[in-house]
C-alpha cells in the first residue's frame, strides 16, 4: 500500500503545474542574474550584399535570425527564424555567420548561447540605421542588428556603392557615399552592432547551448555537427557512438553495442526517455533514427544515474529535436547506401517535421565477391511540437524493418521490426521542472534457418515522470518514477539434438510461449555541492519486477563525486553503484524451456578518473574502471533431479580496463595544413580485459566480445569555399574463437558434429581499416547542394570476421569482412 501511495503522489504532482502561474522573478532576483550574466557584443561586423536583382526590384525588409555562438565569441551557425525572400534570407545569413563577439559568460565561466538578431534590407535616400526588435512578436526583445544602403536622393532607387568605416569611438559605422552607377555589382549593407543585454532577463531570448555540468564521472556528450561529418559513417550521426571509448567493435559491424565487456542487451538505449528496441539497422549500415530528428546524445558507458535502469552495461540517452521552421524546408539525401527525405514547417504555433529513408544497397552487394547477404531497411520518424499548458507537448512516431535474405542456396531469412509512438510533455517554471513522457509500441524478430525457425514478439508500454527542484546553488532535488509494461511471445521450432552423447534423433520439436511483464521503479537523486568546487551526486533506485511465474525487487545505490581541482581546468573523478537488470523474457516463461527463479543480473562498477581542459577547445579525459557482475544466466550443462532447469544464475564476471579520450573541438587550432581554417578531431583508446565464469568450478574464459586494445583517430578540416574533408582510423583487436579440433560422423543424420577444443581459446585477427570522407557544399539563391565522398576501406584490408570450416571441420578458411566501398551522396536542401 505504502508503494502504490507513492506511485500516485509522484504521478499526480507534476499535474498541478498545469494551473499554476508562473513564478515571476522579483527585482532582486533580476538584479542578481544580470549581474552574473555578460551578454555577448558585437566586436566585428561584415557587411552583407544586396542582391543586385534585389535591389533593382526595390526588395526591402527584415530577416530574423538565430545565431549560436560558441565559448570564444565565434559564429557557429546562422538560421533563418522568419524569411524575407530567399536570397536577402543568404546574403544575410552569410554577413552574420563572418560576425565575432566577446564571449557570454555566466559567473565568469564563457557559455555557448544563441541570440535572436534582425537583420534589416532598406533601400533608403541616404546612409542609415534602422533599428528593429530581434522578434515581431516581441517587441521587447532587444538583439538586434541594423542595416541601410544608399542610393541617389532624386528620382527612383537605384543600387549604388558605399565604403564603411569605423567610428573608433562608439564602435558605429559611418558611410561614405560614391556615385551610384547602374553596373553596381557590390551593394554593401552597414550593420551596427547588437544592442545587449537587453532591460529584462525575464524577456532575455539568448538560449544557452554549452554541455551541462558534468555530474557523473564519464558521459560523452556527441557534438551532432561533427560527427555527422566523420568518415565511415554516410552522416549518420547515431554511428559516432561507436567510436567512443569503452565501445568495442562488433563482428561484421552489425550495430551491436558492446560496451565495457557486457553484453550488447546490457547496454539499453533510450529516445526522450523511453527504451528503444534497437538503435541500428542489421549489418549496421545505418541507425534507425535520422539526424536531424536529434538535439542531443549522451554516451555513459558506466556508472550512469539512478534516473535509469534495467541495464548493467551502459546508456545511450538520446533527445528529439524540436522543429524550428517558420516556413517549410526539407532535404533529399541519396547515396550508394540508402535515400532520405526530410520536411519541417509550421503549424498553428507549433511546428512538425518528417524524416523517410529507404536503403538499396542490396542491389550492390550481391555484385560483390565473397558477399552473399542482401539486407534492405527502412525508417520513419515523425514529430509534432506545440505549446500546452505552459509547457512544451510533443508526438512522436518511430519505425524500423529490416529484411535479410542470404542468397539462393542458404535457405536463411531475417526479418526484423518495431513501431512506437511517444508523447512528452515537459515545463520549466521557475526552480521547478516537470517532465511526463508515455509510449507504446511492437516489435518482432523472425529468424528462419530450415527446419528451424525462431520468432520473438513483443508488445510494450513505457512511462516516465520526473520532477526537479533547484533550492539554492548548492542544493538540486530529483525524483522520478519509470516503468514498462510487456507482453511476449516466443515460438521456436528445431531439431532435437538428443541425449548428452550428442547423438542427434532427427525430430523436430519446439514450443511456443508468452509471459507479461510488469516493471515500476522509483528513483531520488541529489545533487549537492559543499563547496563551489566539490559536486556529490548520492542517488537510489527500487525496480520491483512481476512476472507471470515470478516477482522480485531490488535496490541500487549509486554515487558519484567530482572535484574542480584547478578552476577550470582540471577535474577529479570517482563513482561506484549497484546496476540490475532481469533475464529476458523467454527464460522465465516456463519451466520446461526455462527457469521461472531467475534472479536478475547484478553488477558492481567502480570508475576513477580525471578530466583536463588544456585549452578552450582541447579536452582530455582518463577513466579507469572496474565491473564485478554476479547471478549472469548461463546454460546448464547437465540438467538432473537436483538442478533441472536449462539456465540458471551460476556465471560470474569481471571487466577491469582504462579508456582515453583526447578531444579537439572545431575551431582555428590546427595543424599547419595549407589553407585550412578550422579543424576537429579526436583520439579514443580503450584497454580492458572481460573473463566469464560459468559456474564455480569451472576456469575463466574470455567473454565472447572481449577486445584488450581499441584505437579510433578521427580528424577532419575545413577550407575556404565551404569545403570539408577527414579520415578515421580504427584498430582492434579480434574476438575470442571456439576452435573446432576435429569432427565425428554422426550416422542417424549423415553428418559431421564437431569437437570444440578450449572455449574462447583463440582470436581473430586483428581488425584495422582506414575511412575518408570529403564534402563540398554549394549555394544557391533559394537551396544548397552538399556533394560528398565517403570511402570505407581505404587499403582494402579484408579483415577477418569468422571462421568457417569445411565438411567434416579438418579444414577452415577466414570469412572476410566488406571490401573497399566508395560511396558518392548528393544532399540538395531548401
Amino acid at each position: 500500500m505504502p508503494l502504490i501511495i507513492l506511485i500516485i503522489i509522484l504521478t499526480i504532482c507534476p499535474l498541478a503545474a498545469f494551473g499554476q502561474k508562473k513564478n515571476e522573478p522579483t527585482k532582486e532576483e533580476l538584479a542578481g542574474l544580470r549581474k552574473r550574466v555578460v551578454y555577448p557584443k558585437l566586436v566585428k561586423h561584415v557587411p552583407a550584399v544586396y542582391p543586385p536583382k534585389a535591389a533593382a526590384e526595390n526588395r526591402q525588409g527584415i530577416v530574423y535570425l538565430t545565431v549560436s555562438i560558441d565559448e570564444t565569441g565565434k559564429v557557429m551557425k546562422v538560421e533563418v527564424r522568419k524569411s524575407l525572400f530567399p536570397d536577402l534570407d543568404e546574403a544575410a545569413r552569410i554577413a552574420v555567420l563572418k560576425f565575432e563577439f566577446s564571449p557570454a559568460t555566466i559567473d565568469g565561466k564563457a557559455i555557448a548561447v544563441k541570440i535572436p538578431i534582425a537583420y534589416p534590407f532598406k533601400l533608403s535616400q541616404k546612409a542609415i540605421t534602422v533599428a528593429a526588435p530581434a522578434d515581431p512578436n516581441n517587441p521587447a526583445a532587444k538583439p538586434v542588428v541594423t542595416a541601410s544602403s544608399n542610393d541617389d536622393k532624386k528620382g527612383p532607387p537605384a543600387p549604388t556603392q558605399a565604403a564603411t568605416k569605423t567610428d573608433s569611438k562608439n564602435n558605429t559605422p559611418s558611410t561614405t557615399s560614391k556615385t551610384p552607377t547602374a553596373t553596381t555589382k557590390n551593394h554593401l549593407i552597414q550593420p551596427s552592432p547588437p544592442k545587449l543585454p537587453p532591460t529584462s532577463v525575464a524577456d532575455e531570448q539568448i538560449t544557452v547551448t554549452g554541455k551541462n555540468e558534468k555530474k557523473v564521472v564519464t558521459r560523452y556528450t556527441l557534438e551532432l555537427t561533427e560527427i555527422q561529418t566523420i568518415p565511415g559513417t554516410q552522416g549518420d550521426a547515431v554511428r559516432g557512438i561507436q567510436n567512443m571509448p569503452g565501445v568495442a567493435r562488433a563482428p561484421f559491424n552489425l550495430g551491436l553495442l558492446v560496451v565495457r565487456g557486457s553484453a550488447p542487451r546490457n547496454t539499453k538505449v533510450y529516445f526522450e526517455g523511453l527504451e528503444l528496441p534497437g538503435l541500428f539497422h542489421f549489418l549496421g549500415l545505418s541507425s534507425v533514427i535520422n539526424t536531424d530528428m536529434i538535439s542531443k546524445m549522451d554516451f555513459y558507458p558506466g556508472n550512469f544515474s539512478a534516473r535509469y535502469g534495467r541495464a548493467t552495461g551502459g546508456i545511450i540517452d538520446i533527445g528529439s529535436k524540436t522543429p524550428k521552421a517558420k516556413s517549410l524546408h526539407g532535404y533529399i539525401d541519396i547515396d550508394l547506401w540508402d535515400g532520405s527525405g526530410f520536411l519541417t514547417g509550421p503549424i498553428g504555433q507549433g511546428s512538425w517535421a518528417l524524416s523517410l529513408r529507404r536503403s538499396w544497397i542490396d542491389g550492390i552487394l550481391v555484385n560483390l565477391p565473397d558477399v552473399a547477404v542482401s539486407p534492405v531497411y527502412y525508417d520513419y520518424q515523425g514529430i509534432l511540437a506545440y505549446p500546452l499548458f505552459g509547457g512544451k507537448f510533443k508526438l512522436i512516431v518511430i519505425g524500423s524493418d529490416d529484411r535479410l535474405k542470404v542468397d539462393d542456396t542458404e535457405p536463411l531469412r531475417f526479418t526484423s521490426s518495431f513501431q512506437k509512438i511517444i508523447a512528452l510533455w515537459t515545463k520549466k517554471d521557475g526552480k521547478d521542472k516537470y517532465r511526463m513522457s508515455i509510449g507504446g509500441g511492437r516489435s518482432d524478430t523472425v529468424f528462419v534457418y530450415n527446419p528451424e525457425n525462431l520468432d520473438w514478439v513483443y508488445t510494450r508500454i513505457n512511462w516516465r515522470n520526473e520532477y526537479q527542484r533547484t533550492f539554492s546553488k548548492k542544493f538540486k532535488l530529483a525524483v522520478g518514477m519509470d516503468g514498462e509494461m510487456v507482453n511476449a511471445e516466443v515460438s521456436l521450432k528445431f531439431k532435437d539434438r538428443g541425449d548428452v552423447s550428442g547423438a542427434s534423433s532427427g525430430s523436430e520439436t519446439g514450443f511456443h510461449l508468452t509471459d507479461y511483464l510488469l516493471n515500476q521503479a522509483l528513483w531520488t537523486e541529489i545533487e549537492w555541492k559543499p563547496w563551489s568546487r566539490l559536486t556529490i551526486v548520492p542517488g537510489l533506485r527500487g525496480d520491483f519486477i512481476k512476472t507471470k511465474l515470478s516477482r522480485h525487487a531490488f535496490f541500487d545505490p549509486r554515487f558519484n563525486a567530482r572535484l574542480e581541482a584547478i578552476k577550470d581546468t582540471f577535474f577529479l573523478n570517482a563513482a561506484a553503484g549497484l546496476f540490475h537488470q532481469e533475464p529476458t523474457s523467454e527464460y522465465m516463461a516456463s519451466e520446461k524451456f526455462g527457469n521461472p527463479g531467475l534472479r536478475s543480473e547484478r553488477a558492481l562498477h567502480t570508475a576513477l578518473g580525471f578530466s583536463w581542459k588544456a585549452a578552450k577547445s582541447i579536452s582530455l579525459d582518463v577513466t579507469g574502471f572496474y565491473k564485478n557482475i554476479k547471478d549472469i544466466v548461463v546454460s546448464n550443462p547437465s540438467p538432473d533431479e537436483n538442478n533441472p532447469h536449462i539456465v540458471t544464475n551460476d556465471g560470474i564476471g569481471r571487466v577491469i580496463g582504462a579508456e582515453v579520450l583526447f578531444k579537439k573541438q572545431t575551431s582555428s587550432v590546427c595543424p599547419k595544413i595549407p589553407g585550412m581554417k578550422k579543424c576537429f578531431a579526436w583520439l579514443s583508446y580503450t584497454y580492458q580485459k572481460s573473463e566469464l565464469k560459468e559456474s564455480a568450478v569451472e576456469k575463466w574464459r574470455l567473454f565472447d566480445f572481449d577486445q584488450s586494445h581499441i584505437l579510433t583517430a578521427v580528424f577532419s578540416g575545413i577550407w575556404p569555399g565551404q569545403w570539408q574533408a577527414g579520415f578515421r582510423f580504427r584498430l582492434s583487436t579480434g574476438i575470442p574463437m571456439t576452435p573446432y579440433i576435429g569432427g565425428v560422423f554422426d550416422a542417424d543424420t549423415g553428418r559431421y558434429l564437431p569437437i570444440e577444443g578450449r572455449p574462447f581459446s583463440q582470436r581473430l585477427d586483428t581488425f584495422h581499416q582506414l575511412d575518408f570522407r570529403i564534402d563540398k557544399k554549394i549555394n544557391f539563391t533559394s537551396w544548397n547542394l552538399t556533394i560528398y565522398l565517403d570511402v570505407q576501406n581505404v587499403y582494402h584490408h579484408r579483415s577477418s570476421e569468422y571462421y568457417n570450416y569445411n565438411f567434416n571441420y579438418s579444414r577452415r578458411k577466414t570469412l572476410a569482412g566488406l571490401p573497399i566501398i566508395p560511396s558518392l551522396g548528393l544532399k540538395g536542401a531548401f
